[in-house]
């Protein structure tokens, strides 16, 4: 029996409720999506992943990976208060750790701005995936249409961002919404990395910036 290993905390009541309804949205090797038939969507993830919003983590069964478990999209996932049924896989509560997710300050010094985010790049050039935001982030020439896009309209959300303008910023994001590859596309991705820094403690962003977000995360769903 896989065994839960933690929780987001937020989440928890939600997921562990006797109420709790939905279906499977999506089975990747790694990580399961459901949702709970109100657009909410909720992860199951292999217990290499990080701790992420609305995720479960769970172990699994030697050499099986969650397309193992013959789970599909469209299955029924529920809960008895004390379980979490997905399909025919039980996942039982027992000594998961609890967690609460929170955004560290923004960086005061440049000093160590400036190592994050080389950090970031590294990481970007040896983990990300091609054919998004992947040339743009590492200041390389994009290729494909959908890679010049990508860095065109990032460029113009960077500009309106360093001259501070609220409005061109929306329009910017706006234009990033729905724009790239992959389950969420890239541009989606690299709005929701920007939004998280309006809401840093210390980010010298302003509630106006705060409220754009807001707007542009409504526009994505």
């Amino acid at each position: 029996m896989p065994d839960i290993i933690s929780v987001d905390g937020a989440a928890f009541d939600i997921l562990f409720s006797r109420t709790f309804r939905g279906e499977v949205h999506s089975v990747f090797a790694r990580a399961i999506n459901f949702t709970d038939g109100c657009g909410n969507l909720y992860c199951l993830a292999a217990e290499e992943l990080d701790d992420a919003p609305g995720t479960v983590r769970v172990s699994l069964p030697a050499a099986c990976g969650m397309t193992g478990l013959r789970i599909r999209p469209g299955d029924p996932v529920a809960s008895t208060g004390k379980e979490l049924v997905v399909g025919n896989v039980i996942w039982r509560i027992g000594r998961e750790r609890r967690w609460a997710a929170g955004l560290p300050p923004f960086p005061r010094r440049r000093r160590r701005l400036a190592a994050s985010l080389a950090a970031l790049r590294r990481l970007v050039a040896a983990e990300g995936a091609g054919g998004g935001m992947k040339a743009f982030v590492e200041g390389k020439m994009a290729g494909s249409l959908i890679e010049q896009g990508l860095a065109g309209r990032a460029a113009e959300l960077v500009a309106a961002l360093r001259a501070g303008n609220v409005g061109a910023t929306r329009a910017a994001g706006l234009r990033l919404v729905g724009l790239g590859v992959g389950l969420t596309p890239s541009g989606d991705d690299f709005l929701a990395g920007v939004m998280l820094v309006f809401c840093m403690p210390n980010a010298g962003f302003g509630a106006d910036f705060r409220e754009m977000a807001a707007e542009l995360a409504a526009g994505a769903e």
